[in-house]
């Protein structure tokens, strides 16, 4: 179900269970006791189950078309995705690969295994990846459920799981959600869950930080004048910056696509500045600002505090929202 406001509720997840490791299993006639798996052509959509589709239609957080957005990030324009409210917490994922002698690992092109969807209590769209090593017994099965996995575990097709150290941004959704891009509308690809094909749209993988199975958070500055709206079409639904679409705004990034810090999760911050202040509707420019970096208007002290410059702000918020704005990749040179 579509959100009409780029900044909404936040929901409450609850926290996820990793898939346990079996003991190794030794008893040939055990391992040729395999489970039953089906082919891929023969794994049905989530269309065969109505009210998953009609949970996911109702908690997925999009429009049918998630449209690309515009902000700044260190002086220089970027283009992000705003798909929803979440918090920090992540679930497992789960990719089959295979590995080489040099213990490289290649991911297989097997869906993605998953055990949330959208409307469901504990989903996020924020994954853990692990990689699932294949044994020489695995033929190609589709192994479409956790549980399944589990019985291709004990079944010696596959091995025990392994964390990555990474972050997936991959968004679950009706089927009929598009993704615009630079080249392009994209259809969403395919993920396992409980037996079912469910549409996925991958956003990216991030680097995770820290011990805890949580999504590192940066902070997206949003801009209104004083007395003004957000300098911001997305939220307002108002074309700006006059060129015929409400894609544009003055919002703020601290760091850029490919950066070392990449995330896809930011904490909002509210910021008032004077009414003078040159933006994007001023300039009816949407790639010109007089503000172009969080540093145009904030000191950031080691702590992590902000410290704004004397003329440049007049207040600011740091709220409790926690907003899905995962960046379009540069284009390759």
């Amino acid at each position: 179900m579509p959100i009409t406001s780029l900044w909404g509720c936040v929901l409450v997840l609850a926290p996820c269970l990793l898939l346990g490791c079996l003991e190794p299993l030794v008893d040939d006639a055990v391992l040729e006791a395999a489970v039953t798996f089906p082919k891929a052509e023969d794994v049905p959509d989530i269309g065969s189950k109505p009210a998953w589709l009609a949970a996911i239609d109702a908690g997925d957080q999009v429009e049918r078309r998630i449209v690309r957005r515009s902000g700044f990030a260190g002086g220089k324009r970027v283009w992000y995705w705003n798909v929803g409210i979440i918090d920090d917490s992540t679930l497992p994922l789960y990719a089959l690969v295979e590995k080489g002698a040099d213990g490289t690992a290649t991911v297989l092109p097997h869906a993605y295994i998953v055990d949330a969807i959208p409307g469901r209590p504990g989903y996020t769209p924020v994954w853990t990846i692990h990689f699932v090593p294949v044994t020489e017994r695995w033929a190609g099965e589709a192994i479409t459920s956790v549980a399944a996995l589990q019985d291709a575990q004990e079944a010696g097709l596959v091995d025990e799981p392994e964390e990555t150290g990474l972050i997936g941004d991959f968004l679950i959704v009706h089927p009929d959600v598009v993704l615009e891009t630079r080249a392009g509308d994209v259809l969403p690809t395919r993920a396992y869950y409980r037996g079912v094909k469910v549409p996925l749209h991958v956003l990216g993988n991030f680097t995770k930080v820290g011990e805890k199975a949580t999504a590192p958070i940066s902070r997206v500055f949003q801009l209104r004048r004083e007395g003004g709206e957000p300098i911001d079409e997305g939220a307002r639904g108002v074309d700006i910056t006059g060129d015929g679409d409400v894609n544009d705004s003055n919002n703020l990034f601290p760091i850029g696509p490919g950066d070392a810090e990449e995330t896809p999760v930011w904490q909002l911050v509210r910021v008032v500045v004077p009414k003078e202040t040159q933006s994007v509707d001023t300039s009816q420019d949407e790639k010109a600002s007089d503000i172009m970096a969080v540093s145009d208007l904030f000191l950031i002290a080691e702590d992590g505090s902000l410290r704004p410059i004397a003329g440049k702000v007049v207040a600011f918020e740091v709220t409790e929202f926690i907003i899905n704005c995962p960046f379009e990749p540069e284009p390759t040179p």
